[in-house]
C-alpha cells in the first residue's frame, strides 16, 4: 500500500489584523462584561476580510458576496503558498477538495478557484460544505483516499472560511462568544505518494494550538491546519514520529486523523 504524504503546507489571512480591544469596539459592543469575554479568550489578534469600514447593516446577500470575494482572495493565497513550498504549480494538481461552511455559492468555490487560477480542465474536484470547525479533517481524508487510489497523482485540499461574513450582533452569550473568537483565514495541504519532507509530537502538548489561537483566533475549519503548520515549523518533527489531528465540529462531532512524519 502506498502512503500519501503531505508535501506542502500553505496558509493565508486577510490583511486587516485587529487586537481583541479593537475587535470589541469595531463590532459596537459597549458592555464591560462583554469586553472581558473578548480580552480573556487567550487570543491576541484576529484577521478579517472587510472592504472599507465595518458595515453592521449588510444584507444576507451582501454578506454572502463578501464571503465569496474574501474566500476567493484568501483561498488563492493559501494555494499559492502551499504549491510554492512543494515547488509545484496548479498544473500539477490532479484533485482539488475545498472545505467551507461560512457561505454558500453556486457554482461552488472549488470550480471558481479552478477557473480563476488556471488549473487543468480535467482536474477532479470535491466540495465539502457545512461540516463546521471539523471540516478540514474529512476533507484531508478525501485527498488521502484519492492519492491511495491514484499513487502517481497529486491532491490539493483547501479549507477557507470568512467567519466575519456570518457575524450579527446581539447580547446573547452564544453570539458574544462567537464574535469574540471567530476570524477569517485559509489553509492548504498538498498530498502525494512520494518520498518528501512530510509530517513528532515529542509529547502531548497544546502549545501549538495555543499559538495558532492566540495569533489568529478560531477560523473554523482552517484552524487545525494552521496548528499543523505551526508544528511543522516550530515543533522539530522527525521522520517516523506520530501525531494525531483532532478537530471538533457541530453536532457535537469529532474528526480524528492519525499522521506520521
Amino acid at each position: 500500500m502506498n502512503h500519501p504524504r503531505i508535501i506542502g503546507i500553505g496558509a493565508a489571512n486577510p490583511v486587516l489584523r485587529l487586537t481583541q480591544e479593537q475587535s470589541f469596539h469595531a463590532i459596537g459592543y459597549q458592555s464591560d462584561r462583554i469586553r472581558k469575554i473578548f480580552l480573556n479568550g487567550d487570543i491576541d489578534y484576529r484577521h478579517f476580510y472587510l472592504e472599507g469600514d465595518l458595515n453592521r447593516d449588510e444584507s444576507s446577500d451582501q454578506l454572502n458576496q463578501r464571503y465569496l470575494r474574501g474566500a476567493m482572495k484568501t483561498g488563492c493565497g493559501a494555494i499559492v503558498d502551499c504549491l510554492a513550498t512543494a515547488e509545484k504549480t496548479v498544473q500539477d494538481v490532479d484533485f482539488l477538495a475545498v472545505c467551507t461552511c461560512t457561505g454558500y455559492v453556486c457554482p461552488d468555490l472549488g470550480s471558481r478557484l479552478i477557473a480563476h487560477m488556471g488549473f487543468r480542465d480535467n482536474v477532479q474536484r470535491a466540495s465539502i460544505v457545512g461540516l463546521g470547525c471539523a471540516g478540514a479533517v474529512p476533507t484531508l481524508q478525501r485527498a488521502v483516499d484519492f492519492v491511495r487510489a491514484h499513487p502517481r497523482r497529486v491532491a490539493l485540499m483547501v479549507a477557507v472560511e470568512i467567519c466575519s461574513a456570518c457575524y450579527y450582533v446581539d447580547h446573547t452569550l452564544e453570539t458574544v462568544v462567537g464574535n469574540a473568537i471567530c476570524a477569517d483565514g485559509a489553509a492548504a495541504f498538498l498530498l502525494a505518494a512520494e518520498q518528501a519532507a512530510a509530517l513528532r509530537f515529542p509529547e502531548i502538548v497544546i502549545r501549538f494550538s495555543r499559538t495558532a489561537l492566540r495569533n489568529y483566533g478560531n477560523m473554523s475549519s482552517p484552524t487545525v491546519m494552521f496548528v499543523l503548520d505551526e508544528v511543522v515549523r516550530t515543533g522539530d518533527p522527525r521522520p517516523g514520529d506520530w501525531g494525531i489531528m483532532v478537530a471538533l465540529g457541530p453536532g457535537m462531532a469529532a474528526e480524528v486523523a492519525l499522521l506520521r512524519w
